[in-house]
């Protein structure tokens, strides 16, 4: 599976489930957005990620994996595992199901 970075949104449309699981498959050159919040996340705005309790995280960039588009962060503070697992607190990868829009993102 080829893996890709982008500083922008790249093409994409919203996945389409079935049975639990995306069943679309885009055009070529399109990826598929498993995010349940609709659009990815702008550059710059901050997330909660939810996969294994990591908090929340700034948007730096978006990445594919295949036809699945998924966002790049940075970690505002990791777990003190994730930091000793990754030799320092590394970009992290997530998916749309991972992660949720902040709660109170004013405060």
């Amino acid at each position: 599976m080829s893996y890709t970075e982008y500083t922008e949104v790249p093409a994409y449309e919203l996945a389409v489930y079935e049975n639990g699981l995306p069943s679309n498959k885009p055009p070529e050159g399109v990826l598929i957005w498993a995010g349940k919040n609709g659009a990815p996340p702008p550059v710059g705005e901050t997330v909660n990620v939810t996969m294994n309790a990591l908090g929340s995280a700034d948007v730096v960039g978006y990445f594919s994996k295949g036809d699945y588009l998924g966002l790049l962060v940075e970690f505002d503070s990791p777990p003190d595992w994730y930091i000793k697992q990754n030799k320092g607190n590394v970009v992290g990868h997530i998916f749309g199901p991972e992660f949720k829009p902040l709660e109170n993102p004013n405060g």
